[in-house]
């Protein structure tokens, strides 16, 4: 069907954007979102940042403003630009890097436990219930503009979102988001990898004209930094039939490390020069100061003609601001601190560096060890090696020029760079001239973007205004990883050994939307009016494994991603009357991509043809 509104949201770690586009109109408008901006006024900036604040006790009897779709009552918490502003003076009452938390499989994601360890509120939200929010603001926005503007009501079952994610997001984080969307209200869903969002931006950028940028043969790395996450992808271009095809072949892995760790880097910064100035700052105070360093560091990399910025860091006083610290964050030291601390001059061998872990770690996001994005890039080239010569299909799309160090190495030879951060002229340079060190001096090409903070949420209405108009031009994408279901290996029992996990594919790399995966030729035994579990494994580097593949040692070879989970009721399901409690019954498991691009998967009773859909166990893992 066609919808009247495609719309773009870019659900972002730092800031949220929307954009949309009317059915029959190729114009793509960023929505200019209205939100609290103090405790007195309402403002509209074309970004939402992702923070929610919880008031305290007297901000909550003042009469902060409504915002123009509320009702009048009194805010029990915040969401935006005031919200931000507040961190840097209440942190403990702030709920920031929800999208980070989302994924996060060490917590319990659907419990209310953000802001992570606060004494300062009783009051708490889930990582799910935050992303919610979030959504929900932007959709309210939009649907309030545009009745104020157009007098029109809008209907969500005649409009398409697109909602983008992190390329690195496996199938349980993609559900949890699928979640928070339609707890939001999002009818007509689909999600969409950020770093390919930023590529049909790209496109969308050069109209016509973007088939004369690339060519048959080229391999692109999208480099995108966001605020929580450094999410790489490569795209083969190759011919078939005449036509140049776009295929997504390549995902890196899940890389906690983004604006957030340089906002954080910058406030060690100024910790430090503080101390050498006599001042010293306790954690209250520095939590504040990672907030203004945020600030600053976005002023200073939007505006390439200020040389540096003002810093404040609040006091507890009952006067706030009667003993506050004033200092400020200057573009040299930014600049030192992204080049040789996140983007160092490093070889193509070089390996992310990994601690010993220690027997006891504190609970949190699991944050990457190492903060050199060059070394996390060079990883990511090598295995995209891996996962290429795994299959021969993607093997024939790309030039073996492209590969370097005896095969071990893929080397992209166009690279499109996205997210804040590289408004910074300087720095994109700095990775080219690396980049051409590690292809020796080989040409290597920048696809220029000139939107790095919303080409996020372009991109995504852009890719719905194409579904919605039935149109051919695509990046072909699937699966971004392969899946696995682990399954104890058959053996005679040994004192003080566990069997060895095998595991199965049962949806390879690359399969796509509402195409039939083929049918796993096994059986099961499904335990009745029990919970049963099964162990669930993915892989970004097997492209070659076929579903009904096995692989054997599976903790050691693949990365255990969750627990899938059912339970089959003899009261609920009457299978037959013969089968008793506790019996185990013959199942088969089906596999299928929906239409919005998560996995589905369901066990079906051989002779009923009942069936039980599995569901993840999204409660921490051990």
């Amino acid at each position: 069907m066609a919808w009247s509104y495609t719309i773009g949201i870019d659900l972002g770690t730092s800031n949220s954007a929307l954009t949309w586009q009317k059915s029959g109109n190729e114009k793509i408008h960023l929505l200019e979102i209205e939100q609290i901006q103090t405790a007195s006024a309402i403002s509209r900036q074309n970004t939402l940042p992702s923070v929610i604040y919880f008031p305290n006790n007297t901000e909550a009897t003042t009469q902060i403003p409504c915002l123009p779709w509320q009702s009048n009552t009194s805010n029990e918490l915040i969401v935006g630009e005031w919200a931000k502003n507040r961190c840097h003076e209440a942190p403990d009452r702030c709920v920031v890097s929800a999208k980070s938390w989302l994924c996060n499989n060490k917590v319990q994601r659907d419990d209310q436990i953000l802001p992570w360890k606060s004494q300062a509120t009783s009051k708490r939200i889930s990582p799910i219930e935050a992303s919610t929010l979030y959504l929900k603001h932007l959709m309210d926005c939009f649907s309030y503009q545009r009745l104020e503007q157009d007098n029109e009501e809008i209907d969500w079952n005649d409009v398409h979102v697109t909602l983008t994610i992190p390329a690195s997001f496996d199938d349980v984080a993609r559900s949890l988001t699928v979640k928070a969307a339609k707890d939001a209200g999002i009818v007509n869903l689909n999600l969409l990898e950020e770093p390919q969002a930023a590529f049909y931006s790209w496109i969308k950028e050069k109209d016509k004209q973007w088939r004369k940028n690339i060519e048959a043969g080229d391999v692109i790395l999208v480099i995108d930094i966001g605020g929580g996450t450094s999410d790489f992808s490569l795209i083969s271009v190759h011919e078939k039939e005449g036509n140049l095809e776009l295929e997504r072949i390549c995902v890196g892995d899940h890389l906690l490390l983004g604006g957030d760790n340089m906002d954080l880097a910058l406030a060690y910064s100024i910790q430090d020069k503080l101390e050498n100035e006599g001042t010293n700052i306790d954690t209250w105070q520095f939590q504040s100061l990672v907030s203004s360093c945020r600030h600053a560091k976005e002023k200073i990399l939007s505006n390439q003609s200020l040389e540096n910025c003002p810093i404040t860091i609040a006091s507890r006083g009952s006067s706030l601001f009667s003993g506050s610290i004033s200092t400020k964050l200057d573009k040299t030291t930014l600049l030192d601190i992204f080049t040789n601390g996140f983007f160092p001059k490093c070889s193509m061998n070089d390996k992310p560096n990994k601690s010993i872990s220690s027997g006891l770690s504190e609970l949190g996001l699991d944050y990457a060890e190492d903060a050199a994005i060059t070394k996390h890039l060079a990883n990511f080239l090598t295995k995209s090696s891996t996962n290429i010569e795994a299959s021969s299909e993607l093997k024939k799309q790309i030039d073996p020029q492209r590969y370097t160090n005896d095969n071990k190495t893929i080397m992209p030879n166009k690279i499109l760079f996205n997210g804040g951060v590289f408004n910074a002229s300087i720095l994109k340079q700095h990775i080219m001239d690396i980049f051409r060190g590690w292809a020796n001096n080989e040409k290597i090409e920048e696809l220029i973007s000139n939107n790095l903070n919303h080409a996020v949420a372009i991109g995504a209405s852009y890719f719905g205004s194409l579904k919605n108009a039935n149109e051919k031009l695509r990046v072909r994408s699937g699966l971004n990883r392969s899946y696995y279901l682990g399954l104890a290996e058959a053996g005679m029992a040994v004192p003080g050994r566990k069997p060895k996990i095998k595991a199965i594919c049962i949806a390879p790399q690359g399969s796509e939307e509402g195409v039939p995966l083929e049918k796993i030729n096994k059986s099961f035994g499904l335990m009745t009016d029990e919970k049963v579990e099964f162990r669930f494994f993915s892989s970004s580097s097997r492209a070659g494994d076929q579903v009904g593949s096995e692989v054997a040692d599976a903790c050691n070879n693949l990365e255990e991603s969750a627990k899938l989970s059912t339970f089959l009721s003899l009261n609920s399901h009457d299978i037959d009357s013969s089968v008793e409690k506790g019996e185990i019954v013959p199942v088969s498991l089906d596999a299928k991509i929906t239409d919005i691009g998560t996995l589905h998967l369901s066990l079906k009773h051989q002779t009923s043809n009942k069936q039980w859909d599995l569901e993840f166990n999204i409660r921490a893992h051990n």
